[in-house]
């Protein structure tokens, strides 16, 4: 008797783009399509764009569940959607979303069930899971963590069994990306386009314009580093709602001419190409896939020692990490890796060896594919 492909069904409020999006995108495109039959199912009209795109991929999408923000009739169009069989919900950390896992569990014919958390904290403080939402945790069969210090988290703060929780680290699509030897053609023609040339040395940023990340804290760095380093320029790639006062807050620090904003960009390994080193100054983070994706594009990286970023960055090796807060060793770092190229090229090629060895999308795809698979076969 042939065994029928898994029915995994991903539930979301939507997948518009986003590190979390991008790594679902890599999954259910590289599931063995013998074995899994992926689908997904968003709550909102406009299900975002990496939702369209796994659509126009083949992956089946039903979208516009929720017709008004509190709309009592959710439930009902969510088991209608669901269908008669689905083995396992994978579902993502919306909160939208979470407040009808345990309807769904409780009418869908549902066999097992995962959630995937790529968030370690709050932004704005506080526990990550709302009230609400606890009933939709204690149900998991199982939840996802990107890293090990994050588990910890999830552990200490949201009063998770540990072993409930699995870690598997995010992961990359080297080939991408290349390396530091290769997009030479890239290199110049990005360059090129923001007035740059070879002889500038380029710190990069690639993060949503939101509070947590903390670009204010990137312009009082670049301020600090021009005044010593004439050749320095800095890139912010990303849009959000900071942007007009970050933009300000450039001409404010004298430094705006110093300062590219690029917006949202979807060609990300051409950017990385024009950079020297990556950097990102957030307060708070996990495991972050800008740091990754920098990384396999064979670049060092300045970053603070916030989440599970430790995990990812081999301090002294692979770039440097920094005190949260300590600006002034920040600058310090950073200047250091913009001044000294030989140094700045050795950490990139090690860290680009690293993502080569532990973080490609094939290494994360096939332990997703092992934890469905022991779920399903009721080995929990």
């Amino acid at each position: 008797m042939v065994q029928k492909p898994i029915a995994l069904t991903v539930f979301a409020s939507c997948v518009e783009r986003g590190g979390a999006e991008t790594v679902l995108s890599h999954l259910l495109l590289g599931l063995d399509r013998s074995r899994f039959q992926p689908r997904l199912c968003c709550l909102r009209k406009e299900p975002g764009k990496v939702a369209r795109e796994l659509q126009a991929q083949g992956i089946p999408l039903t979208c516009g569940l929720a017709h008004m923000k509190y709309d009592p009739f959710v439930g009902r169009r969510l088991v209608r959607a669901i269908g008669p069989r689905t083995d396992l919900l994978y579902c993502l950390d919306h909160h939208q979303a979470l407040f009808w896992v345990p309807y769904l569990l409780r009418r869908a014919p549902i066999k097992r069930s995962v959630l995937s958390c790529h968030a370690t904290r709050n932004p704005s403080g506080g526990r990550i899971f709302r009230a609400g939402e606890r009933k939709a945790l204690q149900q998991m069969q199982r939840i996802i963590a990107v890293a090990h210090g994050q588990k910890q988290e999830l552990i200490d703060n949201e009063g998770i069994a540990a072993e409930h929780v699995e870690v598997i680290h995010n992961g990359v699509a080297v080939a991408d990306f290349g390396g530091c030897r290769s997009r030479v053609a890239d290199r110049v023609a990005v360059r090129h386009s923001w007035g740059l040339n070879e002889g500038h040395r380029v710190a990069m940023i690639v993060a949503q314009l939101r509070p947590e990340k903390n670009h204010a804290a990137f312009l009082r760095i670049a301020q600090t580093i021009s005044a010593r380093l004439p050749r320095a320029r800095f890139v912010i790639v990303g849009d959000g709602p900071e942007r007009a006062p970050l933009e300000r807050y450039s001409r404010e620090l004298g430094i705006a001419r110093r300062v590219q904003f690029t917006g949202l960009r979807h060609d990300i390994p051409r950017v990385l190409a024009a950079a020297d080193v990556v950097t990102l100054t957030s307060k708070v983070e996990t495991f972050p896939m800008a740091l990754l994706e920098g990384m396999a594009a064979g670049k060092p990286v300045v970053a603070p020692q916030v989440g599970s970023i430790a995990e990812l960055v081999d301090d002294g090796i692979t770039g440097h990490l920094i005190p949260n807060g300590d600006e002034g060793k920040f600058a310090a770092a950073l200047q250091e890796l913009l001044a000294d190229e030989a140094k700045a090229t050795a950490m990139g090629a090690a860290g680009h060896r690293v993502v080569q060895r532990q973080f490609t999308v094939e290494h994360m795809v096939r332990a997703y594919e092992s934890l469905f698979e022991t779920l399903v076969d009721g080995e929990s």
